[in-house]
């Protein structure tokens, strides 16, 4: 049990995108034992899931009461691992503003930088505000539906647009802003890739 419970220690397996590494054992199969000349023998084997976060170091939530030992003639050959991949709303914000950084969007002689980014759920979206300076300085707000793309590996946003306080005040204060393509290379950049934490799981 000792074991287990060390293997069940999230570890870093990224530092730049701050990605941890959990396992979670959920059954122990065991064969019987086989009394051979100067050893008895026997085999064990682990069920498993295991989780890729993203954001600060999760906890170890391992219980030796919730460990179950199976008995077993044959240990399972086949393995099969799922892997989730878990990103807190603080993560996902830190790596968003880098995907900003140093982009400039411009619309005729006016000019935005966006310089931080923080999302938020509410009523089954994800609110976007966006610090930005230049032509505009203070915040804005978007909201978009979360979606994630399994040929890239990328979480997006769908049917992103500006929240009405937003877009009332811009209506009077900064219309240009307003214009499609605008919003669409904001919406170009409110991604970000969760390939390398679903790699990282694999390996492991």
């Amino acid at each position: 049990m000792d074991v287990l419970e060390k293997m069940s220690t999230p570890f870093l397996t990224s530092e730049q995108y701050q990605t941890w590494f959990k396992l979670m054992p959920i059954e122990v199969y065991v064969t019987d034992a086989v009394l051979g000349k100067n050893d008895i023998k026997m085999e064990l084997g682990l069920k498993c899931s295991m989780q890729t976060m993203v954001g600060l170091k999760p906890k170890n939530t391992f219980d030796r009461k919730d460990i179950q030992f199976k008995p077993v003639s044959k240990i399972p050959e086949k393995l099969t691992a799922n892997i989730a991949a878990i990103s807190t709303y603080e993560s996902a914000s830190r790596i968003i503003s880098s995907n900003f950084k140093g982009k400039e969007f411009t619309s005729g002689s006016r000019k935005i930088v966006v310089q931080n980014v923080a999302l938020w759920q509410k009523d089954g979206k994800i609110i976007i505000a966006l610090d930005m300076t230049g032509s505009i300085n203070g915040t804005i707000y978007l909201s978009g539906i979360p979606n994630y793309n399994a040929v890239t590996k990328e979480i997006y946003f769908e049917q992103m647009d500006y929240v009405l306080t937003t877009k009332g005040l811009l209506t009077r204060t900064a219309n240009w802003l307003l214009q499609g393509v605008i919003l669409k290379k904001i919406q170009e950049n409110c991604r970000y890739s969760i390939r390398e934490n679903l790699e990282d799981g694999k390996k492991v």
